[in-house]
């Protein structure tokens, strides 16, 4: 199947691009859900709009938010003995 977007409006990358999305997003087969943030990522807000999104959708488990200050996109990779990526491993 080939989708008609493409980047983060890939459906297999973003479940609500698609309208009525909520109600399949609502059936993710897992007990909890964590969505990571760091504070100076340019995805930034929209890791927040998907972890809103998944609470409106009905999902029944557990929804977390760990926003992670002073940090950038990927600081876990490209730092990963740092402070802020052992919290997040932990």
């Amino acid at each position: 199947m080939v989708s008609e977007t493409s980047g983060l409006d890939e459906s297999r990358v973003n479940p609500f691009v698609n309208d009525g999305a909520r109600a399949p997003s609502a059936g993710i087969p897992c007990q909890c859900v964590l969505v990571c943030v760091a504070e100076n990522d340019v995805l930034k807000e929209r890791a927040l709009w998907y972890y809103r999104e998944l609470k409106a959708s009905g999902y029944a488990g557990e929804i977390e938010l760990l926003e992670q200050k002073d940090v950038s996109h990927a600081f876990h990779f490209n730092a990963p003995e740092s402070e802020p990526a052992v919290k997040l491993q932990e």
